[in-house]
């Protein structure tokens, strides 16, 4: 890992025991992707976070028991375009090719990732990228690290403008919500183990992580949990992309 970037030495160490490359280019898209070490982390939000949900509490253990690859920034509209041959999406034919794709439904986005070899992540991998060791919501000041409703202007705004955060992700925060494989319940957290990473109990709905440009700040948190049904299709709803390593 590039230690201008991963400035973490237990980071660097971690990713380095996989035996893997830190950094990967996925042929068919173009998009970038990033390594994420086994590891286990406090998933949900910690006792004195004031702005969290009853949905991200109580705090517990989770693992990541298997290294995988994670998309650096936000897919986008040109790899959607790349892989599909199509442009959906409001704003991506105004901020351009950087633009994080949007308006995809969770079937949609699901449906790109299986055609490009690759899944969406499970709310356990997105907040193991995101947490990147801390405990703490963010990884800077909020008007620092995402785009939300306060700073946004109006729109997304092209992947990876702010800061990354310390395994080098961008725009985990903000910009546009990204869905992730889980089912949403308001209660998982409270029956949530090592053993049961995921979430898989059928619900009406899917999670969706890390806030987005038109939602209010506080969900521009690591904890926080939003969700909606999954073939709903909403400017401010985007996603990236997990793929095995191998």
């Amino acid at each position: 890992a590039d230690p201008s970037v991963v400035t973490d030495p237990s980071l660097r160490a971690a990713i380095a025991a996989t035996g893997r490359p830190w950094r990967v280019r996925h042929r068919r898209s173009g998009m970038e992707l990033l390594l994420v070490p086994p590891m286990v982390f406090e998933r949900g939000a910690a006792p004195g976070d004031g702005e969290a949900a009853d949905d991200e509490r109580p705090a517990h253990a989770a693992a990541v028991t298997a290294a995988f690859y994670l998309g650096r920034y936000e897919v986008t509209a040109a790899q959607w375009e790349a892989v599909t041959g199509e442009r959906p999406g409001f704003f991506s034919a105004v901020n351009g090719e950087g633009a994080p794709i949007e308006s995809v439904s969770y079937f949609a986005g699901q449906a790109f990732a299986s055609a490009a070899g690759l899944s969406l992540p499970t709310e356990s991998q997105w907040e193991a990228a995101c947490r990147a060791g801390s405990s703490e919501p963010r990884h800077g000041l909020l008007d620092d690290v995402g785009w939300h409703r306060g700073n946004a202007g109006g729109r997304p705004h092209p992947v990876g403008s702010l800061p990354a955060n310390a395994l080098g992700f961008h725009d985990m925060l903000g910009n546009v919500w990204e869905w992730t494989l889980d089912y949403h319940s308001d209660s998982y957290y409270e029956r949530s183990s090592l053993e049961s990473p995921r979430n898989t109990t059928f619900a009406s709905n899917r999670v969706m992580r890390g806030g987005s440009w038109s939602f209010a700040g506080n969900g521009s948190r690591t904890p926080y949990r939003y969700y909606s049904n999954p073939s709903a299709r909403d400017d401010a709803v985007g996603f990236r992309c997990v793929a095995e390593a191998r």
